[in-house]
């Protein structure tokens, strides 16, 4: 590794197709930078422009380096900006709150400067040895690729890309969303981490432009079909808790508790209808925090009994209530809440009620200890309640998760089983994704299945791993390791399918399976995102081994085993490809 005239190179970061980085020491002055060395000729000018442009421009703004030379050597031209003692962002290494602001901030001062970055990586993202975090490579991709025509919104999607796979906000939060400025994502992802800025407006719980109708900047998770697919981090047991945070929301009253339940009724109506079709609704988050009724009595669902949300304050005092279903047993109407609680600034705690209707008047026949969660908002400790009876009514199901703010999407998720007479038991938990309903079926998304279910009164567990876990009428890619670690196709690598077509990937041999299974291998998509294939754009699908096509085109899966050889972010060889026609 040369050195590059005073400056004493002291390791090689990465390299790309144009470029080599490099962390290097100023022998005049013992400064440590980073070097960013373009290899292409053909683009030496206009690098050289886009440097000038940006010392002028950025004026070494905090989370922005400094350009301290503009050279050429030999063959080459690079760009020596200031640097720090630290590394590059790591694979599943998790930002803080304070990083977070920091890079957001970085964007906010490109963009009022008229700068697209364009490529947004953990390649380009330096992690300093005191904590804070600077942000290199702005501006080189629209120099790279002149044809390409970047857009402010292109930063927009990679962030939230990035922040999916980096940071400790639950996955759930980032269906569907969309932004018009960087701003807005700021606020957004500072109030789900309840971290607080000062001067900053809270508009992120509450915002239609924040949780109304998303920007179609990518398809929606909805809009995908199954599965759901969130990248897989550590189980919740040994997922570190967020160090407490000073509260910077303001806190529910009296009023909005009991607005909170109107909502909640009101929408038990729709609910009900899609019940039995066998489907469940999860309200937006507009619908509960924009929206405002009178707390009068309001109409359950046809099968349940009618409720005067007005007693739900004296039968739950001082709770808010946050979830809600109707179900019947044995002839008789039981309507299921979920009350929480909150403790402190970011932490509180849930309790399951059943509540039926008697003497005009509704009451309380059971309620469940109390669980715990570790988010800022009661209304976000729990994303999920869904209800499924057996046919004879005789014993019914519920399933509930609560999110765990440090662990990138997993779940606490419990199943209680309901009797006649409205008692209940726990018959089941275990970390997860999320869940869904399907018929008499509840399914745990974990980084393979668990469909939960009732079976001659009894509860029933059935488990398929990662490998086994799609319809059986998918078609398939059969993949295997070769001896460099590499994912490589065991047959055809290539596909043509019909839109309503399913996907799957199969491990060819027990080890493979071994490893697909234990979440060892991921799989980058290009199916919900725009773009060309990069590893900084693409959608991770590290549990579940499946996709449903809903749109033609042509699309491409990238695997990659843990401990294989490191793949080429910008342009990475695709391992398979699906042509889909309508």
């Amino acid at each position: 590794m040369a050195d590059i005239n005073q400056y004493r190179t002291m390791k090689e970061l990465y390299t790309s197709e144009h470029l080599t980085v490099y962390q290097a020491e100023d022998t005049s002055s013992g400064e440590i930078t980073l070097i960013r060395q373009l290899n292409k000729l053909a683009f030496r000018d206009s690098w050289k422009d886009l440097y000038r442009f940006y010392g002028n421009k950025i004026t070494n703004y905090k989370y922005l380096p400094s350009v301290k030379r503009i050279d050429e050597l030999d063959d080459s031209t690079y760009a020596v900006l200031g640097g720090s003692e630290g590394n590059l962002l790591e694979k599943g290494q998790i930002l803080t709150g304070s990083q977070i602001d920091q890079l957001l901030e970085a964007f906010i001062h490109l963009h009022q400067n008229n700068i697209v970055h364009g490529k947004i990586s953990r390649f380009h993202i330096w992690i300093k040895e005191s904590g804070g975090l600077t942000l290199y490579g702005a501006g080189e991709r629209s120099v790279l690729y002149p044809e390409t025509k970047l857009t402010f919104q292109d930063d927009i999607n990679q962030l939230i890309t990035l922040l999916r796979n980096h940071s400790k906000i639950n996955n759930s939060y980032f269906e569907g969303i969309g932004f018009e400025t960087i701003e807005d994502l700021q606020e957004w992802a500072l109030s789900k981490l309840a971290f607080p800025k000062p001067g900053l407006v809270n508009k992120g719980v509450t915002a239609n432009k924040v949780f109304g109708e998303p920007a179609k900047v990518q398809q929606t998770k909805d809009e995908r079909k199954e599965p759901v697919p969130i990248p897989f981090q550590a189980s919740p047991e040994n997922s570190p808790k967020q160090n407490s945070l000073l509260k910077w929301l303001v806190p529910a009253t009296v009023l909005l508790m009991i607005v909170m339940g109107s909502i909640w009724a009101l929408g038990l109506n729709d609910s009900a209808v899609k019940k039995a079709n066998g489907n469940t609704v999860k309200t937006p988050a507009a619908a509960k925090n924009t929206t405002t009724m009178s707390a009068q009595k309001a109409e359950a669902p046809k099968n349940g009994p009618s409720f005067d949300l007005s007693q739900f304050a004296e039968l739950f005092p001082g709770w808010q209530l946050i979830k809600g279903e109707s179900i019947k047993l044995a002839g008789t109407p039981y309507t299921l809440v979920a009350a929480a609680q909150k403790r402190d600034d970011l932490s509180g705690v849930v309790k399951i009620g059943i509540l039926t209707e008697a003497n005009g008047s509704m009451t309380k026949v059971w309620e469940s200890s109390e669980y715990a969660s570790f988010l800022a908002e009661p209304t976000d400790y729990i994303q999920s309640f869904l209800t499924i009876t057996q046919s004879d009514q005789q014993k019914g199901l519920l399933v509930f998760d609560l999110p765990d703010n440090g662990s990138l999407g997993i779940a606490s998720i419990y199943g209680l089983m309901i009797q006649p007479g409205g008692s209940a038991e726990q018959v089941w938990t275990g970390p997860g994704f999320g869940i869904k309903k399907q018929n008499d079926v509840i399914t745990v998304m974990d980084i393979g299945v668990k469909n939960l279910s009732l079976s001659n009164g009894q509860f029933s567990l059935e488990e398929k791993s990662r490998s086994e876990s799609a319809p059986a009428d998918a078609q398939t890619f059969l993949f295997d390791i070769d001896a460099s670690g590499a994912v490589i196709p065991v047959n055809d690598k290539e596909i043509t399918v019909k839109v309503g077509d399913k996907l799957a990937f199969i491990p060819a041999n027990n080890e493979a399976k071994r490893k697909f299974d234990q979440g060892e291998i991921s799989i980058y998509t290009d199916v919900y995102t725009t773009g060309s294939l990069s590893l900084a754009n693409a959608y991770l699908l590290d549990h579940g081994n499946y996709v449903e096509f809903d749109t033609p085109g042509e699309f491409h899966f990238v695997l990659e085993a843990v401990g294989g050889p490191e793949l080429n972010v910008d342009h990475p060889f695709p391992t398979f490809t699906a042509r889909v026609k309508k």
